[in-house]
């Protein structure tokens, strides 16, 4: 089934973009990696909360565009990125609110 290669393949990327927002903008938690998002570091900017949150949105555009068809797996996995990118949004602009 090419269209659902395809579709992993963009989930895939998508989840490691997610993470190397997470690691260069936010620190980890004491959960690890299995947190949806961490709290904010100290070095934290304004334009830095802007270019992650530009990352953020652009994989959820990315998510969006992401045929997932009748695969049940592959729409699960969808919407756990969908959600986790839209925890890290929200930290990201509480973070910002803080500054």
């Amino acid at each position: 089934m090419p269209g659902v290669s395809s579709a992993l393949r963009r989930l895939i990327a998508a989840r490691l973009a997610l993470e190397r927002i997470n690691e260069r903008f936010l620190c980890q938690t004491a959960a690890g990696r299995s947190s949806a998002v961490a709290v904010p570091t100290a070095a934290l900017t304004p334009q830095l909360c802007l270019e992650c949150q530009e990352l953020a949105t652009r994989v959820l555009l990315d998510l969006d565009a992401t045929p997932c068809g009748a695969a049940a797996e592959l729409r699960v996995v969808r919407k756990r990125l969908v959600a986790r990118a839209n925890a890290l949004l929200d930290a990201v602009q509480a973070a910002t609110r803080q500054l």
